[in-house]
């Protein structure tokens, strides 16, 4: 595989994260109530608890992104 390929694979990828991060972030804040009722048929938590995960969740996420697509993509650019 050559470089400019594994550039252009990592830039798709990190579009393709942030654009699923973002559609989680929107739907976790418009539809809030209607995602906390759908996770408690199957796990029963409180709202508290809910929103605690999510937010870890979330963090967690958007550092995988960063770490492992953002930041290669960028050092590719540089170096290139």
């Amino acid at each position: 595989m050559d470089v400019e390929l594994t550039r252009s694979v990592l830039g798709w990828c990190a579009l393709a994260n942030i654009g699923l991060f973002l559609t989680w972030f929107l739907v976790f804040t418009v539809a809030h109530d209607a995602v906390y009722k759908l996770h408690c048929i199957w796990f029963p938590m409180s709202k508290e608890a809910f929103d605690r995960a999510h937010y870890i969740m979330m963090g967690v996420y958007k550092l995988i992104i960063v770490s492992f697509f953002v930041i290669p993509y960028l050092a590719m650019q540089v170096l290139a």
